[in-house]
């Protein structure tokens, strides 16, 4: 199966592993650390009006959502073995907590414009930049049509390998159409390779 059809059934839940130093025992548990801007793994700022937040999304968190309650150690397995070898990202942007696709200036036409780069263009518009000036491209993403409920979401991929062999990256989103210019966000690789696991998922595989 491809890529991009493993991201759309991850794409169904939008809540945002590696090589980690502890462990903890639940999901809900993993999700508040990443969303403990202390730890390095969330970042966000806003701009135009618009606020900007990009969350990195945990293996572990893309392996459970596959598996879901079937702890089988082969199926968890299977599973780190298809995404591993990616990283994830989600980027959430709003206007007053309403989608920005729906909150930003602009007509009909321009609101069209928006919604095919969202749907279709972004990967030409979002990489990671390292601090050895390479470039991690898009390997896949998926748009969370929100209707105007809520922020405007993507989930987007990218090769790991790339990213692990720096220090520090950028996560870039070009200008699309909200009229804000370029957005950066700044991680740490230490940050990411902190990141604790869910220990159910190791208890009986050698995932690592």
């Amino acid at each position: 199966m491809s890529v991009h059809w493993h991201i759309l059934l991850l794409g169904a839940v939008m809540m945002l592993g590696s090589c980690g130093t502890g462990y903890v025992d639940t999901e809900e548990e993993l999700l508040a650390y990443v969303r403990d801007q202390e730890h390095g793994l969330i970042q966000e700022h806003e701009s135009g009006g618009i606020h900007f937040q990009v969350m990195y999304r945990p293996i572990d968190l893309v392996v459970l959502q596959d598996v879901g309650t079937n702890h089988n150690s082969e199926r968890i397995k299977s599973a780190f073995n298809r995404y591993g070898q990616y990283a994830y990202f989600i980027v959430s942007m709003d206007v007053q907590g309403k989608s920005a696709l729906y909150g930003a200036s602009g007509g009909m036409d321009q609101f069209s414009d928006n919604l095919q780069d969202l749907s279709f263009r972004m990967a030409d518009r979002t990489y990671l930049l390292t601090d050895k000036s390479d470039t991690a491209h898009v390997v896949d993403y998926v748009f969370d049509r929100t209707y105007g409920m809520g922020s405007t979401r993507l989930m987007f991929v990218f090769p790991r390998a790339e990213m692990e062999t720096t220090g520090q990256f950028t996560f870039t989103l070009e200008e699309f159409g909200l009229h804000v210019g370029n957005q950066a966000f700044t991680f740490n690789n230490t940050d990411i390779q902190h990141t604790p696991k869910i220990k159910s998922l190791y208890s009986s595989n050698d995932n690592g």
